[in-house]
Formats: C-alpha cells, sequence, structure tokens
C-alpha cells in the first residue's frame, strides 16, 4: 500500500512516545502509530516491510504529518486483546483451542528470531484475538535486531512481563522474549493476570501452574513453561522448545477426545 496522509478516526491508546489512532487510509480502516519528537525507538521501517507472517501484524506504509512527526501505518485487525479477554474473565475459549492459539504466536515468535529480530513488548495486551477466526496476532511489533546496532535501543517491554537481566539494564535478547512469552502463556492459560509490579512474583507463577489442569500426557508443557521463568536465562527453553512442546500438548490432548 502506498503512503497515504490518514485520517485520524479516534485515539485508542497514549503512550510516553507514541499514540495510537484507529484512521482511515485508501478507503480502509487502518492502525497508525504517531511518534512524538523525543521518541527513544522508532522502528526500522525497511525491517517491517520484510516482516511477512500470518500472526503478525502488517505493516502498510510510513508518512509524516504537517508537525513532521513520523506516523507508522498498520493493518487493522477486528476483535479483542488477550488483556481484554483476561481481564473479563471470558470463559468461552476452552484449554485446547488456548494451546492453539499459543502455539501459533510461538511459532510467529520463532520466525522472528530465526531472522535475528525481537518483538520488543512481548505481553498480553499486544496479541489481538481476530474475531473472523479466533486467530491470534501479534501486534504493536517494535522489531527490534536481536544484535543491538552502535545506537542500540532503549525500549524493552512492560513490566513484569521483563526478564530479570533486562531490569538489570541488559538488551533484549530470544531468551528474555522467551521469558515474557511464558509469563503470558501461564496468563493465558490459567486465566490469571500477573501482579502489575516491576518484579514478577514466584507465587504467581506456581499459583497459575496449579490452577492448569492438564492430563499427565501434556503436563510437560507446563514444566516448559515454568522453566521459561527461570531468573537465569540460560536455563530457559528456545522458542521452538517450546512451540514443539505446545504442538505436542494439542496432539495429546486430541487423543483425549
Amino acid at each position: 500500500m502506498t503512503a497515504e496522509k490518514p485520517t485520524f478516526i479516534r485515539p485508542l491508546h497514549f503512550g510516553f512516545q507514541k499514540e495510537t489512532w484507529l484512521a482511515k487510509a485508501h478507503g480502509k480502516q487502518v492502525l497508525v502509530h504517531r511518534y512524538s519528537k523525543d521518541a527513544i525507538y522508532i522502528p526500522n521501517v525497511s525491517v517491517l516491510k520484510s516482516v511477512r507472517h500470518p500472526n503478525i501484524q502488517r505493516f502498510l506504509f510510513e508518512c509524516k504529518d504537517d508537525e513532521g512527526l513520523v506516523i507508522l501505518a498498520f493493518s487493522f485487525i477486528e476483535g479483542q486483546s488477550l488483556f481484554e479477554i483476561l481481564k473479563h474473565g471470558s470463559s468461552h475459549l476452552d484449554i485446547p483451542l488456548r494451546i492453539k492459539i499459543l502455539h501459533d504466536l510461538a511459532t510467529a515468535l520463532h520466525y522472528l528470531h530465526k531472522a535475528s529480530l525481537l518483538h520488543g513488548d512481548i505481553k498480553p495486551g499486544n496479541v489481538i484475538l481476530r474475531n473472523r477466526d479466533l486467530r491470534g496476532i501479534w501486534i504493536d511489533l517494535c522489531a527490534l535486531p536481536a544484535k543491538p546496532s552502535n545506537q542500540g535501543a532503549v525500549y524493552f517491554g512492560t513490566p513484569p512481563y521483563i526478564a530479570k537481566e533486562v531490569m538489570d539494564g541488559s538488551y533484549p535478547t530470544e531468551a528474555s522474549e522467551v521469558f515474557a512469552f511464558g509469563v503470558l502463556c501461564l496468563a493465558f492459560l490459567s486465566g490469571v493476570l500477573p501482579p502489575a509490579e516491576t518484579k514478577l512474583l514466584n507465587d504467581w507463577g506456581r499459583h497459575c501452574l496449579e490452577k492448569i489442569h492438564l492430563p499427565t500426557e501434556a503436563r510437560a508443557l507446563l514444566s516448559a513453561l515454568d522453566n521459561s521463568l527461570s531468573d537465569n536465562p540460560t536455563k530457559r527453553p528456545q522458542i521452538q522448545v517450546v512451540k514443539k512442546t505446545l504442538k505436542k500438548a494439542i496432539k495429546r490432548l486430541q487423543t483425549q477426545k
């Protein structure tokens, strides 16, 4: 889609470095981020253009407003965020479907990591469950380089989905994204959001694991997710291991029917 200055319809979110709006361009609804002049990090447009995955929101175009502020436009996805679903205690999604959604999301993260990219802000609020097919879609892609350039990037996520080493000042890694995804998985499977604190409490993780009821054949998934929350990044599984474990859990649950 070629660049066209969008018509803003209504605000969706105001952050410290960007605004998110529902807008219209080329006769279609789009989602746009308008970055402030002092924004710490703006995703690389060339990188965003290269990302093509069915479970990642599609980048459309870049333009500037009348004040010269950068606008990035993405496809608009009709649906609810996982945060909204968890906040309102929605129970219409059974455990097998939740695991299927998480597997698709893990597949998208694996795609990014193989391309030496990081999502940059993994949390339930950045996953939209699309209305028409209940597909989980990652949104708000930061597309951080897995290996920072000389300039680096300061944007590193949202508490309590930030791994300890990143909170201590280290640059995000694939392992820190596995930590964030592990928190997201436990929240989605248990229906319990983590406390909105800077540091994730161990008691929360144990509480979630106790609330997730899976047959013995599928409980390897819980072990993988528990390991994902390790404070030691070297003890966390890689995202492809988490993906495979989710897939195995789907197959085990299918045989239980």
